[in-house]
């Protein structure tokens, strides 16, 4: 938002501020400044009169000039079409310096001398106009010699201020002054011009409002003896300084909203009434405001046929629309060089209407960009007013009501509670209420209560709170008191917080990097670890690689795995912790949560957050040797995830589905519950990816499980003992088919009560010298106790009594 030292003194008088004081305290308020930039015109550009015109004796599109600066007469050659004897003229005099460092100095035109130049508004940095020379009111004729600069109040500061988006007051002048009313504790200066209201005459045109959910009021207003041309004094309305604050001047019409949008924040709309009557033609012209037909169409002012949707509020005619309302007008409507009777548009728009039109047509103008934010509905008065002094008129002819605006709900606070806001300083009510009614906000105190009543141009004031906060924004953040803030106690963590964190915790001290993947799969890698109706659909997916949501974490692991040894053939160690997607086809499955806009209306996806992890190695001549001394390493890791006191146990069988190795994978049982898998990947899925040549062992762990078990047991400690412990190795011969984990769970049975701390199985024997269909099993025992120190008869009746108790229940051998 650019904003001009000049149009802002309208408003508040801050002549005795410096800049850089302005723009400190709107910046410290919220409203930072962004840049400054001045314009100073040399003062030696002066006011002269033309004394005499004759045509130059050697070119014909050249005048001499004989100029009067008062006390001097200057000789100057000119080739403005414009300039006339008795003109009143901007002489830029020998060694001023114009906008783009244009120097002027004494010349010699085609043999006659030139004692400087009459200069154009262009060449003086005050419009884009260049057709000519600038022409001075009759008004100042008798201040010749005097400097322009000073003569018109030219020079001017421009701040460049950084709104953001819920400050839609800030958007104009007249707002900013509002700002620094509050922020310089000084008054704003009250707008003492006129408007007489009359009703239309010379065929009115009729007015009705169809949409009055989205349009909140509708004026058309003329001003008597107005006429717009491009021709007409536009010194009068300020439209030079339109440039400076980024609006180029046009017709003094136009020039007027410009004014009206940058002053009072207010968007208008000009139309030229001579064409309304000719398209309306003898039924005479009758102006709606309503929702356009679907496929509608109108022109707009930038020259591009729009196609209008059924939303879309317009204001149409007899023959349709023609402008967009809050976004742009028409241009078969719009006014020109010939338009000489102008009917100007004061309205209100909703916020959500013109936003969505806007975007959905990609018109973005400067009305646009003030209704989306928000307008202040109690706007129209000062509107035309302000269009009234663009224009020199006193009268206006007025059609159109202003709607019925919503009033805000009263707020109220206590003193104390802004005293307690800044810290318990003390507060003068008195200053506190005289800040926010130079904000606008209306405010009265009794017994130590404020009452607040939110203006229409603040609608982000909705708790007191805000309000408070306004007060102590324009005060001074630097104005409160640092209070030392209390002691605060961290939140407990949730179970299923802590089981993460744990998970994470242990996998990388073991090596592990953590990956992140998208949470997409292809329906070739989907076939790779489910069947079809498996799967979650993406009704609207990114790409072929992107069609489902992913069922396994394995799937990403494996493919980085892919590409990081496509570049080295080292072990590569990593994790995943994320949410996998089941296909739930019937409603009363347990927790059915529909997985976003991404899934067709009939399909439920379960989600699971699981922890997977994947170790992957290049395979060495031994394989198998390699897959066991993986699986090894990556059992530690799972046995070290389950750290309270739990019995974990590893139960092979075939209900792991396709992404596992049948006969080389086992589930992960904790207390009768299964947590996870734990294994080899099946090798079709590393050919899937190009990794035949590797090994990989992995595990996934379901963390809501996890975790919720991991809340319902108690962790209990045990001080070490004091004496040494004593190991027993046994090695019994089983069939093929017993389950070690059996074994061990015998081994306690029979362990129970006594010294038996621990249980390790450290080699599993199949060869020649052990019959077919059997196998060895070798394993320690421990045994410790906190009493003394064990003898072999504490110890050898216990492992005596465990190989008896294999042996009758699952006919196991000692060997």
């Amino acid at each position: 938002m650019l904003i001009s030292r000049k149009l802002l003194n309208q408003w508040i008088d801050v002549s005795k501020h410096s800049i850089e004081t302005i723009s400190d305290k709107l910046s410290l308020a919220g409203l930072e400044v962004e840049g400054t930039e001045t314009f100073a015109l040399d003062a030696r550009v002066v006011l002269a009169r033309v004394l005499h015109v004759e045509k130059h004796p050697d070119a014909k599109k050249l005048s001499v000039l004989q100029v009067s600066t008062g006390e001097n007469t200057e000789q100057i050659v000119c080739g403005a079409a414009n300039v006339f004897e008795g003109a009143l003229v901007a002489l830029a005099q020998p060694g001023a310096v114009l906008p783009g460092e244009m120097t002027i100095a004494h010349a010699e035109i085609r043999g006659v001398k030139s004692a400087g130049m009459l200069a154009s508004e262009k060449e003086l940095g005050l419009s884009e106009n260049h057709e000519g020379i600038m022409i001075v009111a009759e008004e100042h004729s008798g201040r010749l010699g005097q400097s322009i600069a000073t003569l018109l109040s030219l020079n001017d500061t421009i701040l460049e201020i950084g709104v953001t988006p819920d400050r839609s007051d800030a958007l104009s002048h007249f707002g900013i002054a509002r700002e620094l009313s509050a922020l310089l504790e000084q008054d704003m200066l009250q707008d003492g011009y006129e408007v007489e209201e009359l009703a239309w005459v010379d065929a009115p045109p009729s007015l009705k409002i169809h949409a009055s959910d989205l349009c909140q009021g509708y004026r058309l207003v003329s001003f008597p003896n107005y006429c717009s041309s491009k021709l007409a004094d536009k010194a009068s309305c300020d439209s030079r300084l339109l440039g400076r604050v980024g609006f180029r001047s046009k017709a003094s019409a136009v020039d007027a909203t410009n004014l009206c949008l940058v002053n009072i924040g207010q968007p208008t709309h000009a139309f030229d009434a001579a064409k309304l009557r000719k398209r309306a033609g003898s039924e005479g012209v009758s102006i709606e405001v309503r929702c356009a037909q679907e496929g509608e169409k109108i022109k707009t002012l930038d020259e591009v046929e729009v196609v209008l949707s059924s939303e879309d509020l317009v204001i149409a005619d007899r023959k349709g629309p023609i402008a967009i309302a809050g976004v742009m007008g028409g241009l078969e409507t719009a006014v020109d060089e010939n338009t000489t009777e102008v009917w100007f548009e004061v309205a209100h728009f909703a916020a959500d209407s013109v936003r969505a039109s806007s975007r959905r047509h990609g018109i973005h103008s400067e009305s646009s960009y003030r209704y989306e934010r928000g307008v202040d509905p109690l706007l129209h008065e000062r509107a035309i007013r302000e269009l009234a002094k663009a224009c020199n008129a006193s009268q206006a002819h007025i059609l159109g009501e202003q709607g019925l605006i919503e009033e805000a709900v009263s707020l109220n606070f206590m003193h104390s509670e802004l005293e307690a806001l800044v810290g318990g300083t003390s507060l003068d009510s008195i200053r506190v209420v005289k800040r926010l009614q130079n904000l606008g906000i209306k405010t009265r105190c009794e017994k130590g209560e404020y009452h607040i009543d939110p203006p229409t141009h603040r609608p982000d004031l909705t708790r007191s709170v805000d309000v408070m906060a306004e007060w102590v924004r324009t005060e001074g953040f630097d104005s409160i008191v640092g209070v030392k803030p209390r002691p605060a106690k961290p939140p407990r963590l949730g179970s299923r917080r802590t089981t993460r964190k744990h998970l994470a915790k242990v996998t990388q001290a073991r090596g592990f990097r953590e990956h992140v993947n998208l949470a997409f799969m292809s329906h070739a890698e989907a076939e790779l670890v489910a069947s079809s109706d498996e799967y979650v659909c993406i009704a609207n997916p990114l790409g072929v690689e992107t069609a489902l949501m992913r069922s396994s974490l394995q799937l990403g692991l494996l493919k980085n795995a892919a590409a990081q040894m496509a570049h080295s053939g080292h072990t590569l160690r990593c994790y995943e912790m994320g949410t996998i997607f089941t296909s739930k086809h019937s409603e009363n499955s347990p927790n059915p949560r529909q997985a976003g806009s991404a899934l067709g209306a009939d399909s439920y996806a379960k989600e699971h957050e699981i922890f997977s992890a994947l170790e992957i190695s290049p395979s060495g001549k031994d394989k198998l040797e390699t897959i066991r001394g993986a699986l090894a390493k990556v059992k530690l890791v799972v046995e070290e995830v389950f750290d309270f006191e739990t019995s974990l146990l590893f139960e092979q069988n075939q209900d792991f589905g396709r992404l596992w190795h049948p006969s080389q994978s086992a589930s992960l049982v904790c207390e009768g519950h299964k947590l996870g898998v734990f294994g080899v990947i099946h090798p079709r899925v590393l050919a899937f990816y190009g990794l035949e040549k590797y090994s990989a062992v992995a595990f996934d762990i379901d963390v809501e499980k996890l975790a919720e078990l991991r809340s319902q047991i108690r962790r209990t400690y045990k001080a070490f003992s004091k004496f040494p412990g004593v190991t027993r190795d046994i090695s019994v011969g089983v069939p093929e088919s017993t389950r070690v984990s059996a074994l061990r769970e015998i081994l306690r049975e029979a362990g129970q009560g006594s010294a038996l701390e621990s249980i390790d199985v450290f080699d599993i024997y199949r060869g020649d010298t052990i019959e077919a269909g059997q196998k060895a099993v070798a394993m320690r025992l421990t045994f410790q106790s906190h009493a003394g120190t064990l003898k072999d008869e504490d110890v050898d009746p216990i492992v005596a009594s465990a190989l008896a108790l294999l042996e009758s229940k699952l006919g196991a051998t000692q060997r």
